[in-house]
């Protein structure tokens, strides 16, 4: 989606290479080959990229670093450039390692023993980080090539990297695959280069997820430049995604499959296995892979089985798959090839394994490979989110290496909440956020600055909502938006919203972008591109995304309020039958959101999402029917249509009927009691929002129970103490809804029941 937006892209760019904030003087840098980790953390706080940090490796080229190999006369010339960047970046094992063996080639033995004290402990470290647990987080290095150089210290032989998540998150990880001569295997290891150069760029936009999406962009179009098989991999799989045509990605996909690409192979074949399929898609497929196939290279290999399995570009033929891809498992440790192309198969198929899979599956966990585990896993809850863990299954998610980025904890949460065990699901939650799994740090946020009773934290839950947004939450970031927004801080709330749109294709977040624009907020840019989103929005977006551009065009702050936009809009998808969209166009109508007040229109679309059992209708159709329509046969349908929500979950719903069962001055509907049992069916009193805390002890008044109105109400009076605290300028619906809660305290507090004017709900 991001081609549309130029500006949005050319901010980003602008970004990355805006001013660099000072950085403090440093304190003295601890010994690397002492305390490795120490010296990270001291990089990390000190080190400015503005200053020739990224420069310093240009010397590996001077003195034709090769892995194992320099040249000793170009390190006699290049001495001082070569100590001058190990002094620089001195966690750069590529460096350290390119040193060490110009100090062999040149007979320099102190500096020789000193340089490979600092290679192995930075080797060491890494290695200590790294894993072939797709859950794990990976090593830190500054570069690709200290990946590399991690892999030669360790007495291993790359073989190839890719680049195995097409989107952009706190990390971007490379895989290497590297050879095992010791155990004969093909070894998959995880490092990651984004976070470190994000960190030391010194940046005021670092702020923001944006520029670490675009600096990672920048360093694939760099290493691709530079001819790299998996950054070009990189670069053509993403640009076929965002392609089209089919056949030009497929072209794309065959460029990157070329260069020795893994990750566009498997684009390839996925879309020559998908009903769009351009003609002809494999041709060329089986030829691309062969030679890559012949070295035993395990992800390759694992393709080319699957292509003949599947007879893509090639006569089906089960048993020369069945061979590959036992020979791919012999290559790739613990059966990798296996659990990779069961990847595939899920990637394409919503059913169990056949049986012959399913052995692969079991063969693979019970040979110790992790993802087969987690795959496993995966494959269970989602067929059944309650279904029964082990003990063992329980302990395998809590380990360190599924919880890289909090995988495992977030599973178990899940699980967790399915089974409606509150107090497991808010332990594991907390876990997740704290491991770093965006949607839970996203989830914890929101809890810890909104809380169920009233603002708890808010600064803390800002900056939590930072890390997800950090660790790619398009919500986080939407949410923080919203809040720069409220302080009509245009800037910091377009720069919220971009990574959103250029990342994660966040359809609400490039819906919230235009609507920003159309409102011309101040501080975002002037030439922000509303009406592209909006193109993109109108033909390619989600229903769920329409209805938040309808609603926007609806806003009486629109520039310009366009609701013949907002109607076709909601229009467009109702009548494909979402039914969401049934119902927002249904209440718009008639709530005369979209013009005149048209009765009949709105009752046949809010019928036809109530029929379609549309989660949006129950609450607002019943609230028209009850107090706009005001009939007693609207009441009463009101009251059918309420009781629909509440059994289908829906708490506003809920809320709505008893706040009528208790506060209306209907005659003869006016029933405490039956409010009583509505409220129980909205949860636990210290789980619901302060609104309806409110009607709650509307409904215990109402029911005789004045002490316990009198105790509720006072948390809602104080949590609007709260509310009103946090505003400067608080508006006049704000201080009329603060004004109202008190006074119902003071009635029941009089022994007095609170019954609402009907005019008020009218307004």
């Amino acid at each position: 989606m991001h081609k549309l937006f130029p500006s949005v892209l050319a901010l980003a760019l602008f970004a990355a290479c805006s001013a660099h904030a000072a950085t403090p003087t440093p304190a003295a840098a601890p010994d690397v080959a002492r305390d490795p980790a120490a010296a990270w953390d001291h990089f990390l706080a000190n080190a400015d990229g503005s200053k020739g940090i990224f420069d310093a490796y240009n010397v590996m080229d001077d003195v034709g670093y090769s892995d194992n190999e320099v040249d000793a006369d170009a390190c006699r010339t290049h001495a001082a450039a070569v100590r001058g960047a190990v002094e620089r970046v001195p966690v750069s094992i590529a460096l350290h390692r390119t040193a060490m063996l110009c100090a062999d080639a040149t007979g320099d033995q102190a500096t020789a023993e000193r340089e490979t004290a600092a290679v192995a402990a930075l080797a060491k470290l890494a290695l200590s980080q790294t894993g072939e647990s797709r859950s794990g987080r990976p090593a830190r290095v500054l570069r690709p090539v200290d990946a590399r150089a991690v892999v030669v210290t360790a007495g291993l032989s790359g073989l190839y990297a890719y680049y195995p998540e097409w989107r952009i998150y706190r990390y971007m990880p490379i895989v290497v695959a590297a050879w095992d001569e010791d155990r004969k295997v093909e070894r998959h290891l995880s490092f990651d280069f984004l976070d470190a150069t994000t960190a030391i760029l010194r940046n005021p936009e670092a702020k923001y997820p944006f520029l670490r999406t675009s600096v990672a962009k920048s360093l694939l179009d760099v290493t691709r430049d530079a001819n790299h098989p998996e950054a070009t991999d990189a670069v053509a799989w993403r640009e076929a995604r965002e392609t089209a045509d089919p056949s030009a990605r497929r072209d794309i996909a065959r460029r990157g499959a070329t260069a020795g690409g893994v990750m566009s192979a498997r684009f390839w074949l996925l879309l020559c296995e998908r009903e769009n399929a351009p003609e002809r898609c494999a041709d060329g497929f089986v030829d691309t892979l062969l030679p890559y196939a012949e070295k035993n290279y395990g992800y390759q290999t694992m393709l080319l089985a699957w292509a003949y399995a599947n007879g893509v570009g090639v006569d089906q033929d089960a048993a020369v798959a069945d061979k590959l891809l036992d020979r791919a498992d012999a290559h790739w440790s613990n059966m990798g090839a296996s659990v990779a192309y069961l990847q595939l198969w899920y990637d394409l198929h919503d059913e169990p394994l056949p049986a012959a899979l399913a052995a692969r599956l079991a063969r693979a966990e019970a040979a110790g490979n992790e993802n087969a585990t987690m795959m496993r896993l995966r494959a269970m809850l989602a067929d059944n989110e309650t279904a029964a863990l082990t003990d063992k299954d329980i302990a395998f998610l809590e380990r360190r290496s599924q919880n890289g980025r909090g995988d495992g904890f977030a599973m178990l949460a899940d699980w967790a909440k399915a089974k409606k065990d509150d107090a497991a699901h808010a332990r594991w939650l907390k876990q997740a956020a704290e491991a770093g799994d965006p949607d839970a740090q996203a989830s914890e946020a929101f809890r810890i600055a909104y809380a169920a009773d009233g603002p708890h934290d808010e600064a803390a839950g800002l900056r939590m909502f930072e890390e997800a947004a950090h660790g790619g939450s398009s919500f986080a970031g939407r949410m923080l938006s919203y809040k720069a927004q409220a302080a009509n801080d245009g800037a910091a709330a377009e720069r919220w919203l971009l990574d959103g749109v250029i990342n994660a294709e966040d359809r609400f977040a490039a819906a919230d972008l235009a609507l920003l624009y159309d409102r011309k907020m101040p501080g975002a840019s002037a030439d922000g591109d509303a009406a592209a989103l909006y193109k993109a929005l109108e033909i390619d977006g989600q229903a769920a995304a329409r209805r938040l551009l309808a609603v926007g065009f609806m806003r009486d702050d629109s520039t310009p309020k366009d609701i013949v936009r907002a109607r076709a809009l909601l229009e467009s998808d109702a009548k494909q039958g979402d039914h969401d969209s049934e119902a927002l166009l249904g209440t718009s109508l008639l709530n005369g959101r979209l013009g005149p007040v048209d009765e009949a229109e709105g009752t046949r679309w809010a019928e036809r999402a109530l029929a379609g059992n549309s989660d949006a209708i129950t609450a607002d159709y019943g609230y028209w029917l009850f107090y706009k329509k005001a009939t007693d046969a609207s009441r009463a349908k009101a009251v059918e249509v309420w009781h629909k929500g509440v059994r289908n979950k829906d708490e506003a719903a809920a809320n709505n009927l008893a706040w009528a069962y208790c506060t209306t001055q209907v005659d003869g509907f006016r029933d405490g009691k039956a409010g009583m049992q509505i409220v129980a069916e909205m949860g636990a009193i210290e789980d619901l929002n302060w609104g309806y805390v409110d009607t709650v002890a509307a409904c215990r008044a109402a029911s005789g129970d004045f002490a316990g109105a009198v105790e509720l109400q006072k948390k809602v009076v104080d949590q609007w103490q709260k509310i009103i605290a946090g505003y400067a300028n608080a508006s006049a619906d704000i201080v009329k809804q603060s004004r109202e809660v008190q006074e119902r305290l003071a009635l029941y507090e009089a022994k007095k029941i609170y019954i609402e004017p009907l005019d008020s709900q009218m307004e």
